[in-house]
C-alpha cells in the first residue's frame, strides 16, 4: 500500500510539473499576505485579496484548448503584470490590481517563493529551500528512497515536496487566521468582478493574437470568455448548457443542478459575514 501511495504521488507530481512553474504559494497564503498588508478595509480588502490569487487562475488548465494557452498566460500574469495596473478605469479596480501586482514572479510574493527568500537562503526561494529539506527528511524512509534516491528522478521528488510544502503553508496559516477559509468563500461569491474585467482588458487582445500560433485560434470575444461559467455560488446553482450534459442534444435545454442545502447555508453565512 505504501509503494502504491508513492506511485500515485509521482503521477500527481508529473501532472503538476507540466505547467510553466509550480505554484509558488497556495491560494490561502496569497490571500493571507494580501489581507495582512491591506490598503483598504471592507469590500475593497476582499477585492485586493482576490486580485492576489488571480494570477494562478490558469495554472490548472489541463484540457484543450486551455492547455495550449496555459504557459503563455502564466508568463503574462506573472511577469507582464503591469498590464493589469494600466487597465484600471475606476477606483475599486485599484484594490484588485494592487493585489494582483503583489503576486508576481519578478519581485513579488512568488519571487520570494521561487527565487530569493527573505528569511532563509537568499539565493533560493523559500519554497525551494523547504522542499529540499523535506526531501532530505523523506529520504530516511526506505520506500521513498527506493523511488527517489537516484539523480534522474530528483526533479520529480522535489516537485512533490514543493507541492506538499505549499499545501502545508495554507494549513499552518489557517491556525493563525481561523477565518481564512471564510474569506476565500467570500471572495468566490462577491458580487463584484473587478479583477476579471481588468484581466480581460489587459490580456484578451494579446491572447487572441497568440492563439493563432496554436491549433486553437480565438477571436477577442472568445479569449475574453475563457472562464468557468457554469457555477454560480450566489444563486446556489450549477447550470450546464445543452452541449455539456447527456440529454442536452435531444432537449436543447440546460440542466440546472442545485447545490446541497448544507453548502448553500455555508455560502450564505460567509457571504453575510464578509461581504459588507
Amino acid at each position: 500500500m505504501r509503494k502504491r501511495g508513492w506511485s500515485l504521488a509521482v503521477a500527481a507530481a508529473l501532472g503538476l510539473a507540466i505547467s510553466a512553474d509550480a505554484f509558488a504559494w497556495e491560494k490561502g497564503t496569497h490571500a493571507y499576505i494580501a489581507d495582512l498588508v491591506r490598503k483598504k478595509a471592507g469590500v475593497l480588502n476582499i477585492e485586493e485579496i482576490y486580485g492576489a490569487m488571480a494570477p494562478d487562475a490558469f495554472n490548472t488548465l489541463f484540457t484543450v484548448p486551455g492547455l495550449a494557452f496555459r504557459d503563455w498566460l502564466y508568463e503574462e500574469t506573472h511577469y507582464n503584470f503591469m498590464k493589469v495596473w494600466n487597465a484600471i478605469r475606476m477606483g475599486r479596480e485599484k484594490s484588485a490590481a494592487a493585489g494582483f501586482l503583489s503576486h508576481n514572479n519578478a519581485w513579488g510574493a512568488d519571487w520570494t517563493a521561487h527565487t530569493s527568500s527573505l528569511t532563509l537562503d537568499p539565493d533560493k526561494g523559500y519554497i525551494v529551500t523547504k522542499a529540499e529539506l523535506l526531501h532530505a527528511i523523506l529520504m530516511n524512509d526506505e520506500d521513498y528512497a527506493a523511488l527517489f534516491g537516484s539523480d534522474d528522478v530528483y526533479p520529480v521528488a522535489i516537485e512533490i515536496c514543493h507541492n506538499l510544502v505549499e499545501a502545508a503553508g495554507d494549513v499552518i496559516l489557517k491556525r493563525h487566521d481561523p477565518d481564512l477559509g471564510g474569506k476565500l468563500i467570500a471572495i468566490a461569491i462577491r458580487p463584484n468582478d473587478s479583477i476579471r474585467r481588468l484581466m480581460i482588458r489587459a490580456y484578451a487582445d494579446d491572447l487572441a493574437g497568440f492563439s493563432y500560433s496554436t491549433p486553437f485560434p480565438l477571436t477577442r470575444a472568445e479569449a475574453a470568455g475563457l472562464k468557468w461559467r457554469y457555477v454560480d455560488l450566489r444563486t446556489g446553482q450549477i447550470a450546464l448548457p445543452p452541449t455539456a450534459h447527456k440529454a442536452g442534444g435531444r432537449t436543447g435545454k440546460p440542466r440546472i443542478i442545485g447545490l446541497p442545502a448544507e453548502a448553500q447555508a455555508i455560502i450564505a453565512r460567509q457571504r453575510a459575514r464578509y461581504l459588507w
